[in-house]
């Protein structure tokens, strides 16, 4: 039985100039989430900056008022406010990218993709595991006499699979 699930993992590899062409397709989306990510990123300091400005202005509207109506509706406006700044604040102090090398992220994903077949021979229980959890969405159909029956991949090797099928470019 371990036989023929070893074969089914072998024949997962796909070769290597089709998903060189793969690869360059991830480093494109890779680098348009970095693209997006400052994008967003300075959105949000603009943000900050409006609200700044916003609270400011509150502020000095309400040091001139003398009405206390005005005066309550300000301070909660300028609440409201300071509570958005923090928001933004904290989500930009959090959000830092923590790497941009696109090589150094995808490396080991990229090999585990092209070859599962690398970690299942490890022989490790735990890499084991892995590999069946990361290639395949349920437990492998097996049937007593016709043995193994059509796998289900994830959806990561569904993508890769079809891709790699298309015939037409």
């Amino acid at each position: 039985m371990e036989d023929a699930v070893e074969g089914v993992l072998q024949s997962l590899r796909p070769p290597r100039s089709q998903f060189s062409v793969a690869s360059a397709m991830f480093i494109d989306i890779w680098e348009a989430r970095i693209g997006d990510f400052e994008i967003r990123r300075k959105e949000q300091k603009a943000s900050l900056r409006k609200i700044e400005s916003d609270t400011s202005k509150a502020s000095d509207i309400l040091i001139e008022t003398d009405s206390i109506a005005t005066a309550r509706a300000l301070e909660a406006k300028i609440e409201k406010l300071e509570a958005q700044a923090a928001l933004i604040s904290e989500n930009l102090a959090n959000t830092k990218p923590k790497q941009k090398d696109f090589g150094t992220s995808f490396r080991t994903a990229q090999g585990f993709l092209s070859n599962p077949w690398k970690l299942w021979e490890t022989g490790r229980d735990d890499d084991r595991q892995t590999v069946l959890k990361l290639v395949f969405e349920a437990p492998i159909p097996y049937h007593r006499e016709k043995g193994f029956r059509t796998a289900k991949t994830t959806l990561r090797f569904k993508a890769l699979g079809s891709f790699l099928d298309d015939k037409e470019g």
